[in-house]
């Protein structure tokens, strides 16, 4: 039984995830979709693996999302020279333009969030945030690891 910061936890994230899904299919696009334009966006240059791990999507979101964009003309996957079975996703100029103007709305909308949260709270959040992350991952692989 959870007890009640835990769960004031889980739904904290949970209706912060469901807030970017609803902006996410309110412009038209999946959440798999946006996420991986987004971190391609801000981090370019990933592998389809740094995908995934980034994004916590399974395998088949993030490759359907990497062939959407490069059907489009929005991406392209070239092979890492130091590593021929590494494809390296990046977006085409075009590809930038796109995620500039769709994402544009959600980056304001995050932004004006920030502002009213604070930078003292933003430092917090973040710092803790990624802390409970990395704990909670953990503790997630060592009870799989005990099955």
């Amino acid at each position: 039984m959870p007890n009640e910061q835990t769960e004031k936890l889980w739904l904290a994230i949970t209706l912060a995830g469901k807030g970017y899904a609803t902006w996410s299919a309110a412009h038209g696009m999946s959440e798999y979709f946006s996420t991986v334009l987004c971190e391609l966006y801000i981090n370019p240059g990933q592998s389809q693996r740094q995908l995934i791990d980034h994004t916590g999507y399974p395998k088949q979101s993030v490759n359907k999302a990497v062939k959407q964009l490069r059907d489009q003309g929005y991406l392209t996957v070239s092979v890492d020279p130091q590593d021929n079975r590494v494809k390296v996703c990046t977006l085409t100029p075009a590809g930038r333009k796109l995620a500039k103007e769709e994402l544009a709305p959600l980056f304001r909308i995050e932004e004006r969030t920030a502002k009213q949260f604070g930078d003292d709270k933003m430092n917090q959040l973040v710092h803790l945030a990624e802390e409970w992350s990395q704990l909670f991952w953990k503790s997630l692989r060592r009870e799989e690891d005990e099955k």
